[in-house]
């Protein structure tokens, strides 16, 4: 069975691997390690989550500016934005000023942006809290990142049947060895770079 954040499925990978049947075998390798590491490591090249993750809750120092850049996108829902201007300590009860979507900020989801209608996002640490959902439903994942993934896997999969790794098959997960995100193939790497983060400033936990 895939992994839950893997982006395809064994299954997924017949047409680009150019089989007609995906053995047992090919599944446990394919779900058991390619997917799930080549996954993982292209969200660590683009900097963000891609598959949709529900309820994460953040904190945010703002600019001053009327944009608070939120850490991951595009942005699914917000359940709520507080802020802690009546203390002074970081606390998840002393977040209790509630702002209102549509009256005091309006959501950019595709930027994942809060774009602050009077005036700007304080510039006070750790000032905002802010819970939300955000990221791709894996059934609406570009096509553009499942190409990718799949390219991806292909050449980690062609590396394993022939051998070029040096290494027994159980040992590919291994992320640091195989899954380097920084060697990334080029056309991969291309296909991925409308989605890699360029935004910077938050300091989320």
């Amino acid at each position: 069975m895939p992994y839950a954040r893997s982006f395809i499925g064994a299954t997924d990978m017949k047409a680009i691997l150019r089989k007609n049947r995906i053995t047992e075998e090919d599944i446990r390798l394919l779900d058991d390690d390619i997917i799930p590491g080549v996954s993982s490591a292209i969200e660590k090249y683009c900097g963000r989550q891609l598959l949709s993750i529900a309820d994460l809750t953040e904190y945010y120092t703002g600019s001053g500016e009327r944009v608070l850049q939120l850490a991951q996108y595009p942005i699914i829902s917000v359940t709520s934005v507080n802020d802690r201007r009546n203390h002074t300590t970081y606390t998840a009860s002393d977040y209790d000023n509630t702002l209102t979507e549509g009256v005091d900020f309006l959501v950019m989801s595709g930027p994942g942006q809060l774009h602050y209608l009077d005036g700007g996002w304080y510039k006070v640490y750790r000032y905002y809290q802010v819970v939300y959902s955000a990221g791709y439903i894996k059934a609406n994942l570009p096509q553009d990142i499942l190409m990718a993934t799949k390219l991806w896997c292909a050449i980690i999969y062609s590396q394993v049947q022939s051998e070029v790794l040096g290494v027994d098959t159980h040992i590919i997960g291994d992320e640091s060895l195989t899954y380097d995100y920084s060697a990334i193939p080029r056309k991969v790497a291309n296909l991925l770079k409308p989605y890699k983060r360029i935004y910077g400033g938050t300091d989320k936990t």
